[in-house]
């Protein structure tokens, strides 16, 4: 993440009073990420305000099914995520 994109996470953090615990989780998944990612990331965010405690649940529990080894779980939630991303635009 660069810095100019973590001011810009601060600042969708602040103008959607994103609690504190959200917080922290995007900055540990995202710190270390490409600015690509990162950036597409921000953008999400920025589209889709109010549905980052939505992603957050997402993650996860892909990061719960990839831990334990169980693709068809983690192709399951891409999924859901993916239907859910769809119809929101």
């Amino acid at each position: 993440m660069t810095e100019e994109q973590k001011q810009k996470l601060v600042a969708l953090f602040e103008e959607q009073k994103t609690s504190e615990d959200d917080q922290a989780f995007w900055f540990t998944r995202l710190s270390d990420a490409s600015p690509v990612l990162c950036e597409s990331v921000i953008e999400m965010f920025a589209l889709f305000p109010g549905e980052m405690g939505q992603l957050r649940g997402m993650q996860e529990r892909k990061e719960q099914a990839l831990a334990s080894g169980d693709m068809d779980a983690w192709g399951g939630i891409v999924e859901d995520e993916t239907r859910r991303l769809a119809a929101l635009a």
